[in-house]
């Protein structure tokens, strides 16, 4: 009853009855104190104090105070915040000024002065409380670092606490692996550097982690800075610690630095920017192939300059260490291009073109270009149900400057001065001959195959070169010995090496100059992005631009002759010139692309891809207060519709959904066996269409789709079948069946017996579930008054009689097996026990009732194996009704929310 009365109803009883306590004598006083400690459930002892307190001394509950920022301020925050990526608050607001100007710049943003000031002045503990619902949780990715030569003792240890620099240039370096969930195999790395300085970060993909990729990607991280490069400090792995790269640093007077093994925290800066941008834009997806390499680098691109130019960091000043406390005082957030002008290491015409560069900027345009690069990029990861396995699908999306600006007069002079110079001529080399001009030796086995070797690392990268040493000897049988695996391995390294510096050609000159960037940076879509039904082709892999023909993809062949016209196809480079269909393509994906960036909001929904849709539907029914059940079966089903449409369909976007794709799923869950080889009832079928049928309900709500497919679709309906209750002679048996418990001991048979009895009563005259009777305690039960309480779902407390028979078995139970002597259930200690225990002496569980009733039935020669709780109590509500009682007091008594669960009891009236 204490989970029935509100708060108002039972101060109301404690001012009528506290006088008449504090009046009474010690038998009265008793009787009272429990009849109030029932009513209201409190505990004995804060009802004590409450009786004995006068209400002047006692606490008024505490009332909340009422918010400030609601409104247009609360929505201008969190747009703020996602024009920043949606970095911390600390961060964020002193770079709020600054971040709300150029919103309010280039139209995105529109406050009142009263808002703005409401804004401008509030503290980041209150940005972090504001924006608390709308952050997610992270995950962790893998490690694929190894140790180094012995040529590490020659490298100098940094630690860092020694990283007092103040002027730009010392770098720190870490790769990234975009392995996904395993780490074997070929896949892509990024290698991240950060300035100590100015927290300036560049990113560049990586083919692969050998010496020669890096150290050309190291070239191209020179270029890209707007400052020398005087020190290099990285771990200890094999792709830094190695005589290229330190050679190459003593040869241009780079300091080169390592950290100390197993210790990130002598790398910090460069660890926090791998999860604060790589880990955050790019994931922990697998990324294979040459496609996802050149889209890994549009989307550096973009983060090129949204990282250095919108995202303000703090760098920490002091650490005080007080006993156990530690504390740590930072200086004003700022973005790298800040502290790079407050450094005074450029020119001040250089400074104040990047200023200008930065003004020029839209962010939010630069921001939503970045979200269309990730969604692009995450096309071509491997090993997630939205992914999309064959990278020969989808096209390019390459990044666009000339869509992030605004068109104000500091844009046109960005633009003019990015088309003050123009971008030398490249010469055209052969696809593969390029890939394989490294001087050999005359004894060389592999002299006559190194052709297709290298069109396996152009077409197949995520093959590795045991796999492709074992085709090798299958192709030509005893030609290739064991030894030569290391000869190959060398070779496939040289190969990918020129393969990155190749492709990396493209990205080379990507700095920020006098003028903003390089004219290096392409200011027009090359082509549209994924999802187009029209033919596309696949970027190939030599810097001439051209599309690579589907004749050089074979990786199986079936003899030398075939190999021997593979090769003569990858050499004469047929097929490599575009086709005028594919210029009107790329005129039409571009027409579409800048209709798409003039529609409104509601468009932006339709290239929402399926897997985040689900992922931000199931966030907010978890937000909503769903059970942990329902949200676990709303993920099933929903998995379940991905993998269709991913597999039988290949969609991996929202607006490709139509209602045929819907009823097709339906029929496939019906016809289709699962793994375990069972058909699913009519009834799961049932379940399942209408969980997606809120997931669709739920998109339209938030503008993601103009129409749920679900709207002129008939719902499967399940045939309701009649109740088989549990027989008279039935229940007998069972009765009968607790008493016969053979193979122990007396006393303890005859425990075991009173308990199982106790417990078919229960079951029988209550109604109740088996997770609730696993909760019951010993304090639930009201002897006095022959109730129990029963706490069901959502930790809702009701009372429910029991019949004589119940009662009887019950206190025999109690009296003679579960209580101790001299002890009664409103001790606390006692209370707080289980009621019922299984043979072991431990708390019930629903597999161990499951178990109790399989045995049951075994003894009672009972073969409906539908004898258990769940008839049980469907017994119990339709013998109520057949009683005379009422729809809602049954609802009440089985603790059922809605009104059809019970409705159905009525056809056995």
């Amino acid at each position: 009853m204490g989970g029935r009365l509100c708060l108002q109803t039972r101060r109301e009883l404690l001012q009528q009855l506290a006088p008449q306590y504090r009046q009474a004598a010690s038998a009265q006083k008793r009787k009272m104190f429990d009849e109030f400690t029932r009513i209201t459930g409190y505990h004995r002892k804060y009802a004590m104090w409450l009786l004995n307190h006068t209400e002047e001394g006692q606490p008024s509950p505490a009332r909340p105070r009422p918010r400030q920022y609601e409104g247009t301020v609360q929505e201008a925050l969190v747009q703020v915040w996602n024009a920043a990526n949606r970095i911390a608050a600390k961060r964020l607001m002193p770079f709020l000024p600054t971040l709300v100007e150029a919103l309010e710049q280039h139209g995105h943003l529109h406050l009142s002065e009263a808002d703005r000031s409401r804004l401008l002045t509030m503290s980041a503990a209150t940005a972090d409380r504001l924006l608390r619902a709308h952050r997610r949780r992270s995950f962790s990715g893998l490690s694929t670092t190894r140790p180094g030569p012995l040529l590490k003792q020659q490298i100098p240890i940094r630690t860092f606490q020694q990283w007092n620099e103040t002027q730009p240039g010392f770098l720190e370096a870490d790769l990234v692996a975009h392995a996904g969930a395993d780490s074997k195999g070929s896949f892509l790395y990024t290698l991240t550097l950060t300035d100590i300085a100015t927290g300036w970060t560049e990113c560049l993909p990586l083919l692969s982690k050998c010496q020669d990729v890096v150290l050309d990607a190291l070239h191209q991280a020179r270029e890209r800075f707007p400052f020398p490069i005087l020190g290099l400090d990285a771990d200890n792995g094999g792709e830094f610690m190695n005589e290229l790269l330190l050679s190459y640093c003593e040869q241009e007077q780079i300091t080169f630095t390592r950290g100390r093994p197993t210790l990130k925290n002598d790398q910090c800066f460069v660890e926090q920017k791998n999860g604060a941008i790589v880990r955050q834009v790019v994931g922990y997806g697998r990324l294979v192939g040459m496609l996802a390499y050149q889209q890994l680098g549009e989307v550096y691109r973009a983060l090129h300059l949204y990282v250095n130019c919108f995202q303000p960091s703090m760098k920490l000043q002091e650490k005080h260490i007080d006993g156990k406390k530690v504390h740590l005082v930072y200086d004003q957030a700022r973005t790298p291009l800040q502290r790079l002008v407050r450094a005074k290491v450029l020119s001040d015409a250089s400074a104040q073109e990047l200023m200008q560069m930065f003004r020029a900027i839209d962010p939010v345009l630069l921001f939503d270009q970045v979200k269309e690069l990730q969604q692009a990029l995450f096309f071509h990861t491997k090993g997630t149900l939205g992914g999309s396995a064959e990278t020969e699908e989808c096209s390019l999306r390459r990044f666009c400057v000339e869509r992030c600006l605004s068109g104000s007069q500091e844009a046109n002079a960005f633009l003019s001065a990015l088309f003050s110079e123009q971008r030398e001529p490249v010469h055209e080399q052969s696809p593969l001959a390029s890939l394989l001009d490294w001087p050999r030796t005359c004894h060389d086995p592999f002299h006559d195959v190194w052709d297709l070797i290298a069109s396996w690392v152009c077409t197949s990268p995520e093959r590795n070169c045991g796999e492709m040493f074992r085709e090798l000897q299958r192709l030509f049988p005893e030609r290739f010995r064991p030894a030569h695996l290391r000869t190959l391995q060398r070779g496939v390294r040289k190969v990918r090496a020129r393969l990155q510096g190749a492709c990396g050609g493209q990205g080379k000159g990507e700095k920020m100059e006098a003028g903003g960037l390089h004219p290096s940076i392409s200011v027009r879509p090359e082509t549209a992005g994924c999802g187009s039904d029209r033919p596309v082709h696949v970027i190939n892999v030599s810097p001439s631009q051209k599309h690579v023909s589907k004749q050089l993809v074979p990786s199986r062949c079936l003899g030398e002759e075939g190999i021997k016209g593979m090769q003569r196809t990858a050499l004469s480079g047929e097929g490599l010139d575009t086709t005028a269909s594919d210029q009107k393509h790329l005129q039409d994906d571009q027409l579409s692309q800048g209709f798409e960036r003039r529609t409104g909001s509601s468009q932006k929904g339709l290239s929402r891809s399926i897997e985040h849709a689900i992922q931000d539907y199931l966030q907010a029914q978890k937000k909503s207060g769903r059970r942990p059940k329902t949200l676990e079966w709303h993920q099933t089903a929903l998995r379940l519709l991905q993998e269709y449409l991913s597999s039988e369909c290949q969609y991996v976007l929202i607006h490709q959904i139509t209602e045929a794709e819907i009823q097709n799923w339906l029929t496939f869950l019906r016809e289709r066996p699962t793994a375990r080889g069972m058909y699913r009832s009519t009834g799961t079928v049932a379940s399942y269409a209408r969980s997606a049928r809120a997931f669709f309900r739920w998109l339209v709500r938030h503008r993601s789709m103009r129409q749920t497919p679900f709207a002129q679709l008939d719902m499967p309906r399940e045939e309701p079948g009649l109740l088989h209750l549990v027989e008279p002679a039935e229940w007998e048996r069972l009765l009968l069946a607790c008493r016969s418990a053979g193979g122990m001991v007396a006393g303890v048979a005859d425990q075991t017996s009173a308990c199982n009895q106790a417990l078919l009563w229960v079951l029988a005259q209550t109604g109740m579930r088996t997770s609730e009777v696993c909760e019951l305690q010993l304090s639930d039960v009201d002897r006095d008054h022959g109730v129990m309480r029963i706490r069901g779902k959502g930790s809702r407390a009701r009372w429910v009689p029991l019949g004589e028979e119940g009662r009887y078995h019950l206190s025999v139970y109690l009296d003679r097996y579960r209580l101790p002597p001299g002890h009664d259930l409103k001790r606390m200690r006692v209370g707080e026990e289980p009621l019922f225990l299984s043979r072991e002496g431990c708390s019930l569980t629903r597999n161990s009732i499951a178990l109790l009733f399989g045995r049951l039935r075994k003894r009672a020669g009972i073969t409906r194996k539908e004898v258990g709780p769940v008839l049980l109590r469907d017994t119990f509500a339709v013998r109520y009704l057949q009683a005379g009682g009422d729809l809602r007091t049954l609802r009440q008594q089985l603790g059922q929310e809605e009104s059809a669960a019970v409705k159905r009891y009525l056809d056995m009236v």
